[in-house]
């Protein structure tokens, strides 16, 4: 069973891959500040690769906006029309199954710290918490996990992510 979890960003849009319960590879795409439209045309560009792979799910955040965010509409629309725009590439590749679950469907209202920490668990990684977010800490099933090497500490947060993601793809499954 095969998962990529998407992470949908403006300028880093992180992926993961899991297998079963394994994290199998990691990366983020990093784009020019943009338009919606020309971001995705980076990002297919750069997801050049994978988009080639047959994954059983594929699961990209969507957006929701709730009362109180602070966040501009206009941002949580162009990052739906970037989910949107990723989601379309996977949906035009070899038969992978798109979902789009928004924030309060895969992470319910769990900090982000607390998320990550569990899903690293969850998948046998070791991990730490700083500057709002978790990230695995050196262990032998991080050195397993192709371009897991290459991130930064920053990419992290957004990674984090993506392996929630992949992760909550893979209970959809096997429910």
């Amino acid at each position: 069973m095969r998962v990529l979890g998407v992470d949908p960003d403006s300028t880093h849009t992180a992926w993961a891959i899991i297998s079963g319960d394994d994290a199998q590879a990691v990366g983020v795409w990093k784009t020019k500040r943009s338009g919606a439209a020309t971001t995705v045309r980076q990002l297919s560009m750069a997801m050049e690769e994978i988009l080639g792979e047959s994954f059983d799910l594929v699961v990209v955040e969507g957006q929701q906006y709730h009362h109180g965010n602070s966040t501009p509409a206009k941002d949580l629309i162009k990052l739906a029309q970037i989910s949107g725009g990723i989601a379309g590439l996977f949906m035009a590749g070899p038969g992978s199954k798109v979902v789009i679950p928004e924030p309060f469907e895969w992470k319910k209202t769990v900090k982000k710290t607390i998320h990550q920490t569990r899903t690293y668990r969850g998948l046998g990684l070791l991990s730490q918490v700083g500057a709002g977010y978790a990230y695995p800490t050196g262990c032998a099933g991080l050195a397993k996990v192709r371009g897991a090497g290459a991130l930064n500490m920053g990419d992290w947060k957004h990674v984090g992510d993506a392996l929630g993601l992949a992760a909550y793809g893979s209970r959809l499954l096997r429910s």
